[in-house]
């Protein structure tokens, strides 16, 4: 109740949520469609992984629709989810903006110690990686120059150890990829 009463109440062009149980997620578009009705029998339309946990929502079309498993569960955790990202470029309207919008939907490692932070770094340098194989368009939905993007999620970020726990979050403000021989060159 309180969800549908807060989304009447913003009306949201877009929806990113993380923590969603996956077979669950393919929930949230038709959830969308009753609580806020599209009109001439549009309908919200959604992008989720099946193995991760976060769902992105948009009353716009979805141009293309991609995810990444940047740090797989553990193998002793069953109920774990992989740690990745899902991402897709919303067709706004020309109307109103004349660019499409990246948007990319992350859940980040909790936790700390080294494990988690080396965890959230891989996933970081994953991240600058798929958005500059986007941005320099060597895919096939490669973007225009100057596309914006939109990095959203639950980026875990705190500084409960004496390592640089945020050290991820640097990376994904700066461009500056850690593990170069993986992930390949920062972005500038």
């Amino acid at each position: 109740e309180s969800f549908a009463r807060i989304v009447r109440a913003v009306r949201p062009d877009l929806i990113c949520l993380q923590e969603i149980d996956p077979e669950n997620a393919g929930e949230l578009a038709p959830l969308m469609d009753r609580l806020l009705p599209l009109q001439n029998g549009l309908h919200w339309q959604s992008h989720f992984a099946t193995n991760l946990d976060s769902v992105i929502a948009s009353r716009y079309p979805l141009l293309w629709r991609t995810q990444e498993v940047a740090i797989p569960k553990p193998t002793d955790r069953p109920n774990f989810f992989d740690r990745g990202h899902v991402m897709c470029v919303v067709d706004l309207p020309d109307a109103r903006i004349a660019t499409d919008l990246l948007v990319l939907n992350t859940h980040f490692q909790a936790g700390g110690g080294e494990a988690n932070i080396r965890a959230r770094q891989i996933h970081a340098d994953a991240i600058i990686r798929q958005i500059r194989t986007h941005v320099r368009g060597n895919e096939a939905a490669s973007l225009r120059p100057g596309t914006p993007f939109l990095l959203i999620g639950d980026f875990n970020v705190y500084q409960s150890d004496p390592e640089d726990p945020t050290l991820h979050l640097t990376t994904l403000l700066t461009g500056n990829i850690v593990d170069e021989a993986t992930f390949g060159p920062d972005i500038k």
